[in-house]
């Protein structure tokens, strides 16, 4: 009995890992693709900023760069960078692309901090404020220069900076100080969960920054901010509450916790223990929202992202997570903190499965990307807006248009990470029949076991890259010809499974 449960569970990693190869490849298309259309890396005003959405249909015969929620997309973009990193240095490939990336990324949230205050006309401070973009029509002839399909010829834009309005060269007017681009709760929570990210693998220094450090810096400063607001966001020049999102306290017991996992400090206080903040949270996965109405995506996706950093393991909250066509956010939980997950792999590998090779888009019924799943600027805050464009009745303007695919690119590495690091310890389970040492290894296994059968190993991908018949005479097996990386191994003893692990392989 037992042996066929480990058979099935090692059958089922292999058909996982044969998925990932094709998956790789569309990472890679969609990575370029975002880099030349989606975002110029760097350190100056818009640059390292994600737009959500390219090429979006305004009027007849416009096309247009988009950034609206433009701290959402960055908190998933540096997720997207972090957990790169963490693939690629498990891998053994080179990172250093990524490095710079990420650096640049959380520079950018430093830079619209200190941007803040002036740009409401005050003085400049890195106290936790933000702003969510300072993407200017101005940035559009450097960028053409360096990125030519990023604008595609085309002179425009939207941003919250510029009033969140179609701003195209040349410029006539520019304004400064719209309430629409001040910080919101829901950019912080996504921020949030993007940094936890980079907080947990990122422990690597570019440009003389850790950015490990630097990620639950930039974190412990946004809490305090809210937080010495009694958990209210304010405006620091105005003095005025934001105009949109500005109580937290439904929230902040949440906050508070994902604020200790991720930089150690506590801040609780008398808000967050209170009975009104700790009823708010434990009931809110019982809180039933229509499915495809705006109140959806504004409190449950904030709820969830903000649970998946404070390690809120309720089955309840997976559960949640699922109706609202959400399941990504108990899966950065369960990354972040190697804990349960009640949403079955396969829900996550048909999606990977199902997005389009050439990246995500919506103009019309006629004219989308294939697979019906993803036709939203990111099918994890926004679903409601897919399941809308899927049956062609999306009458949101900025939707329309090529999407960046963070959602896709996280998701994906999630998987790859889980892959290799959960789902592979489930299956290093004690078999006194079969023991396997040294691991890590450097050449030479030492294979103890009673039975005839074979030991065989595959690598990532599920392709077998040695095999050896053992018996209880067998004392050692050379596999020196392999090179340097993980593997996994197994022994079939008449069909059946009776260990399977991870192999270490280092020279």
């Amino acid at each position: 009995m037992r042996t066929s449960f480990l058979f099935l569970c090692f059958l089922a990693a292999s058909i996982f890992l044969s998925a990932q190869s094709p998956w790789t490849s569309k990472y890679t298309n969609y990575k370029n693709r975002f880099n030349t259309k989606f975002c110029s890396v760097g350190s100056n005003a818009g640059q390292s900023i994600p737009s959500s959405a390219h090429k979006s249909v305004i009027s007849a015969g416009d096309s247009i760069n988009h950034w609206g929620d433009a701290t959402i997309e960055l908190g998933w973009y540096i997720g997207v960078l972090s957990t790169e990193y963490e693939v690629k240095r498990m891998n053994g490939e080179d990172f250093s692309q990524t490095i710079t990336d990420l650096y640049y990324a959380l520079h950018a949230i430093n830079r619209l901090d200190s941007v803040a205050e002036i740009y409401y006309g005050g003085t400049s401070s890195l106290n936790g404020f933000f702003v969510r973009d300072d993407v200017s029509p101005l940035m559009i002839p450097a960028t053409n220069l360096t990125e030519p399909l990023m604008f595609n010829s085309d002179n425009c834009l939207v941003s919250n900076f510029a009033c969140g309005s179609s701003y195209c060269l040349p410029i006539t007017s520019l304004c400064i100080g719209s309430l629409n681009n001040e910080e919101s709760q829901d950019q912080f929570y996504h921020l949030l969960m993007g940094l936890s990210l980079c907080a947990k693998y990122c422990n690597v220094t570019h440009g003389g920054l850790n950015l490990s450090l630097e990620a639950k810096a930039i974190t412990n400063r946004m809490i305090t901010y809210i937080k010495s607001n009694a958990w209210i966001i304010k405006n620091p020049v105005t003095g005025n509450n934001v105009s949109r999102g500005e109580n937290t306290t439904s929230y902040c017991y949440g906050i508070a916790n994902a604020g200790l996992n991720v930089t150690g400090i506590n801040y609780s206080d008398a808000v967050t223990t209170s009975f009104t903040s700790l009823t708010s949270w434990n009931v809110f996965p019982t809180i039933t929202f229509p499915i495809g109405s705006s109140l959806t995506s504004d409190n449950v996706h904030m709820f969830l992202a903000t649970a998946c950093v404070a390690n809120d393991t309720r089955a309840s909250v997976d559960a949640y997570a699922t109706t609202y066509g959400m399941p990504i956010y108990p899966l950065i939980r369960q990354i972040l903190y190697n804990g349960p997950n009640t949403i079955n792999d396969t829900v996550y590998v048909n999606l990977i499965n199902k997005a389009d090779v050439n990246g995500p888009y919506y103009y019309s019924p006629t004219a989308k990307s294939t697979g019906g799943t993803w036709l939203s600027e990111n099918l994890f805050v926004w679903p409601e807006r897919s399941k809308a464009s899927a049956i062609g009745t999306n009458t949101l303007s900025f939707s329309f248009g090529e999407y960046s695919g963070l959602d896709f690119m996280l998701l994906r590495n999630l998987m790859v990470i889980k892959n290799l690091t959960v789902n592979v310890n489930e299956f290093n389970l004690s078999n006194s029949e079969f023991i396997v040492y040294p691991n890590p290894n450097s050449g030479t296994l030492q294979v103890q076991t009673n039975l005839n059968g074979n030991f065989i190993i595959y690598d990532l991908f599920g392709k077998l890259v040695f095999q050896a018949a053992v018996n209880s005479l067998t004392s050692s097996i050379e596999i020196s010809s392999l090179p340097e990386g993980i593997y996994l191994y197994k022994l079939e003893n008449k069909n059946e499974l009776l260990n399977g692990g991870k192999l270490v392989i280092v020279k």
